[in-house]
């Protein structure tokens, strides 16, 4: 397809390789912990991560990355003795860093430029995706529609002044599900308390409007820097301006103290109602789908580690792994968003189904670190045993698929023992992908 000339797929096949080689390593690094081995992983990771800081630059700047030569990596990673099983992985990160060289990059730019782009859906499409009971763009606007319809009309006949800071300050912190609602509540009434107070007491002390517009500066420089750092910090210097402001023409009155307390409890207020209105308004609780989510990266890893092992036999191509590691990062990365998000919804507890989560993410990685290992394994040593391990990864990921937990029995077979570490790790995944469903979307 022409989309695969893009540049940015060459890179992001380039990153993908390298991400799988230092995978390897860290796997490698706990299997075998001896010095030698160590020292020639530590001075190949030195060697390492300025190329990476090039690689990264050139990917922000769209444009090639200019490299160390190869020989760089290798002297380090075979300067210490007995490093042979490093090998592999430098042999894997050089085809990594290879891709992104400045040949590699200017051998598809052309024929990207040349090639015709696809057209892109209309608006009116992406706005018929969304038409539907369960899409959460749309259940997202309803909940804010009648959250601000709602907050409008309670503040519409109160007497006094900047009651419309309560409806900002709901439409600024409700969020499309519960657990990013409470983290933005929490960042943006902190910051607001903090802020108010500072603006305050800045409002109290300079004597002059000049002065305070001097301040207003000083604050809001940082704060525009800091917008994409932390909400909390920006919402802290957004209200001290704010407070400021508003009593420019006033320095050193005690309205500032005033003002400053309706910031406060309006922001109180607004991030209250925002948390009310995403636990009862279509809610969309992490944990709900955490289970079904887990449950496809188990399947994806099951999936990528009878690849690699058709992959030692002659039965699938680097292409087709690299699709299937990259289904791998994506469902891991969606399990984990959704794992991450559960854990702040019960950041006072933690329950059974958490732990049983935790398991299963735990279990995935580890038979991931394994499975890049053994994609920089020359060969297998027992061509039976390992199709028989192929097998037992389609049957294991066809059991999830159709919604069990009980993978069949691993194959009984002394070979191989990478391949049934593997196994008996996605096995206990399985087990604890089990028990978080008989927990229960409650976790």
């Amino acid at each position: 397809a022409a989309w695969r000339l893009d540049p940015a797929w060459q890179r992001l096949q380039a990153a993908e390789q390298v991400f799988d080689a230092l995978v390897a390593l860290g796997d490698l690094l706990e299997q075998d912990d001896a010095p030698p081995t160590r020292l020639a992983a530590a001075r190949l990771l030195d060697a390492l991560e300025p190329l990476l800081r090039d690689m990264a630059a050139g990917t922000a700047a769209k444009r090639p990355a200019a490299l160390a030569p190869r020989i760089e990596v290798l002297a380090h990673a075979a300067a210490a003795p007995g490093c042979a099983a490093l090998r592999p992985i430098v042999m894997r990160l050089l085809d990594g860093l290879d891709m992104a060289t400045a040949s590699a990059a200017v051998a598809t730019a052309a024929a990207w430029r040349d090639a015709p782009i696809p057209a892109a859906p209309g608006g009116w499409q992406a706005i018929r995706a969304q038409l539907h009971r369960d899409a959460p763009v749309l259940r997202h606007a309803l909940r804010l529609s009648a959250a601000a319809a709602a907050a409008f009309t309670m503040t519409l006949g109160w007497p006094v002044s900047h009651d419309y800071w309560l409806t900002i300050a709901l439409l600024t912190t409700l969020q499309p599900d519960v657990a990013t609602t409470m983290a933005r509540a929490a960042e943006r009434i902190g910051g607001t308390m903090v802020g108010a107070t500072i603006g305050a007491v800045v409002a109290l002390l300079l004597p002059t409007a000049m002065s305070m517009a001097i301040a207003v500066f000083v604050l809001a420089v940082p704060t525009a820097a800091l917008r994409r750092v932390s909400i909390g910090v920006f919402v802290t210097g957004v209200s001290a301006v704010v407070v400021i402001l508003l009593q420019i023409d006033h320095p050193g009155e005690a309205e500032a103290l005033h003002i400053a307390l309706q910031r406060a409890l309006y922001t109180l207020a607004g991030g209250v109602v925002a948390l009310a209105c995403a636990v009862l308004l279509w809610p969309d609780w992490a944990g709900a789908r955490l289970e079904s989510s887990l449950r496809a990266a188990l399947v994806a890893y099951l999936r990528y580690a009878s690849l690699a092992v058709a992959q030692m036999l002659g039965d699938a191509s680097e292409a087709t792994m690299l699709e299937a590691r990259r289904i791998v990062g994506q469902t891991s990365a969606e399990a984990e968003e959704l794992l991450q998000r559960a854990l702040l919804e019960h950041a006072r507890s933690r329950t059974a189904g958490l732990g049983a989560a935790l398991g299963v993410d735990d279990w995935m990685r580890r038979a991931g670190g394994r499975i890049a290992s053994l994609r920089l394994a020359s060969d297998l040593s027992d061509q039976a045993a390992g199709q028989a391990w192929r097998d037992w990864f389609d049957a294991a990921a066809a059991v999830l698929v159709a919604g069990g937990t009980e993978l069949p029995p691993r194959p009984d077979v002394e070979a191989e023992p990478a391949l049934a570490e593997i196994g008996r790790q996605c096995d206990l995944a399985a087990h604890a992908l089990g028990r978080l469903r008989d927990v229960g979307g409650g976790l």
